[in-house]
């Protein structure tokens, strides 16, 4: 009877789970740790897209099929077996417990350090402020922005709150910003997710989650519906700072040939 609690109860199932995800990537540690695990996101994103859910991988897309052989193909097939278990697990977790964070667990216990300065915030400290601001009857109109995501609780939080918003975050790792998609995929958020700087507001990558159905989909930067103004808007700021600079230095050479109309007392 004790046993059957113990599956049944979410948060020891999920955690059980947790430390398996846990082992699975012990048995690659011969591998840099970090290099395994950032494949595993980008697989995992491959995996995800949304022609292969949408079409039950009777189809694909042949880019996103090339980035996907281009990293698995370094794995034995042994090893390519452990991800996909991974993958599984990471599923698994998810089920158990929603908007959980298993893998950004696994992130802070390796990665994360002062070193680096990377703290993910507390879920029970996300969950305080979704409460504090999050509407529970809006649906699609409000954006909830996280700049500089990590992995992405405090949108988990706020869709936990009200799942039916517009989610849109951006941090400058690229590890932490494709765990912040694959979270955002798992719990059925809709908004995008990029891979830039939040202080130049330059942007490198966007993911596009559940947007055309279900799935992700990496798509250019001029496509996106947020990322794409600020692109557009930050070279229009830079063209205008362009033809400033050229009036600035054309006036000196114009002076040149103006009348010296100075004074002179001596």
């Amino acid at each position: 009877m004790e046993e059957i609690k113990k599956i049944l109860n979410p948060d020891k199932r999920y955690a059980r789970i947790v430390t398996e995800i846990q082992k699975k990537f012990d048995e690659l540690s011969y591998y840099e740790r970090s290099r395994v695990f950032d494949d595993f996101l980008t697989c995992a994103i491959c995996t995800f897209h949304n022609t292969n859910l949408r079409y039950r991988l009777l189809a694909c897309d042949i880019e996103n099929e090339k980035k996907y052989l281009e990293v698995i193909k370094h794995y034995k097939p042994r090893e390519q077996l452990i991800i996909k278990e991974i993958l599984h697990l990471f599923i698994a977790a998810v089920e158990a417990k929603n908007y959980s964070d298993p893998l950004g667990e696994y992130y802070e216990q390796y990665f994360a350090n002062s070193r680096l300065g990377q703290f993910f915030t507390p879920m029970e400290v996300c969950r305080i402020m979704a409460n504090m601001v999050i509407n529970e009857e809006s649906e699609y109109k409000t954006v909830v922005d996280d700049t500089g995501c990590g992995s992405g609780r405090n949108l988990l939080a706020a869709a936990e709150k009200n799942p039916k918003n517009f989610f849109k975050a951006r941090d400058i790792s690229l590890t932490v910003a494709k765990l912040c998609t694959l979270n955002c995929f798992m719990n059925g958020l809709r908004g995008e997710v990029a891979w830039g700087d939040a202080i130049s507001l330059e942007t490198w990558k966007v993911w596009e989650v559940n947007m055309m159905g279900f799935g992700i989909r990496e798509i250019p930067i001029e496509e996106s519906f947020y990322f794409g103004q600020e692109k557009e808007a930050l070279e229009s700021l830079r063209r205008r700072k362009e033809r400033l600079n050229e009036k600035i230095t054309e006036q000196p050479k114009n002076n040149k040939n103006k009348p010296d109309l100075q004074f002179k007392l001596f």
